[in-house]
């Protein structure tokens, strides 16, 4: 059996500033019960005179943009160029290349997906595996199928755990939750065969790994091949998002204190997980799949949609 290093993986991470300026933990790694899902909560935090960071948060995630829409090779290559020409216009144009791969509808959930894979690689260390935005077809389209995929190896079973992303950002948790698993859904339960969307995923990846690292690529590749003994240890997961609006932040500054805000979080947990384990046991056998779910409640989700499009400049 090829034997992947876990150093190795850790490696494909992209470090950046800690997301802890800019969200708040209510609480983490919940299990759920009847489930393999864990839930992790956290709302947005507040600046020095009360006020949610949302527009921060914004701005934050906006700085991870190339990392997130640009293939590593490509990333490398540029900074090759640069280094050598003593210049930074090649990062520079893979800038401008990453937002163009953006859309500016109002109701884009682009924020969100990318949200979704900073948290991936903040609180989990679960790096990227597949670079999905430069697969599209149109800058007013969102990617087809899952909004990412993330990778966790597990040297004790020598599984690789292939963690597919899905966000969503309702005004509502309950619409957002039974959304978010009704998609990645579609990708968990694999039943082998062809022409699934599993196994559409499945060729994008084998078709398109980037991860600067030879031996690794070569290693994963034998649990993304049908024909390998590897294959029967690629175990299905998922991460997901779901953010929605809640009415409890203050509508200005200095009007609530944030651990107020937070004891009333805290009270909403239990109801919260309970919501979560309804819709997997309904959505059976989604209840018996690994799935590490971030639930973060915002002001206003069209309002940090808006603020993610201006601080892109798309707005």
């Amino acid at each position: 059996m090829t034997f992947i290093n876990p150093v190795s993986i850790e490696k494909l991470l992209r470090a950046g500033s800690n997301m802890d300026a800019y969200l708040k933990e209510v609480k983490k790694e919940v299990s759920v019960a009847g489930t393999k899902a864990v839930v992790h909560f956290y709302l947005i935090n507040f600046d020095g005179n009360q006020s949610p960071r949302v527009a921060d948060l914004a701005e934050f995630l906006s700085f991870r943009l190339l990392d997130y829409c640009i293939p590593r090779d490509e990333i490398q290559r540029a900074k090759e160029e640069d280094l050598k020409n003593n210049s930074s216009v090649q990062i520079t144009k893979l800038g401008k290349k990453a937002k163009l791969l953006l859309t500016d509808l109002e109701k884009t959930g682009e924020g969100g997906e990318l949200m979704l894979y900073a948290l991936a690689q903040e609180y989990l260390k679960m790096p990227q595996l597949l670079c999905k935005m430069p697969l599209k077809t149109s800058s007013q389209m969102h990617v087809h199928g899952v909004d990412g995929v993330h990778v966790k190896f597990d040297p004790g079973s020598g599984c690789l755990a292939i963690y597919w992303g899905e966000s969503k950002m309702h005004q509502t948790f309950g619409s957002a939750v039974d959304d978010c698993f009704e998609s990645v859904g579609k990708f968990l339960s694999n039943t082998g065969g062809s022409g699934t969307q599993f196994q559409r995923e499945l060729q994008l990846m084998i078709s398109n790994i980037d991860l600067l690292d030879n031996d690794l690529e070569e290693a994963i590749l034998t649990y993304l091949d049908k024909d390998h003994v590897n294959y029967t240890k690629a175990k299905n997961c998922a991460v997901c998002l779901v953010a929605f609006d809640y009415k409890r932040y203050p509508l200005g500054p200095n009007q609530t204190q944030l651990q107020d805000l937070l004891a009333e979080a805290i009270k909403k947990v239990d109801k919260w997980i309970k919501r979560v384990g309804t819709s997997l046991v309904a959505k059976a056998p989604l209840h018996t799949y690994d799935i590490e779910l971030f639930i973060v409640p915002f002001p206003s989700v069209d309002g940090f949609r808006q603020s993610f499009l201006e601080e892109l400049g798309l707005k």
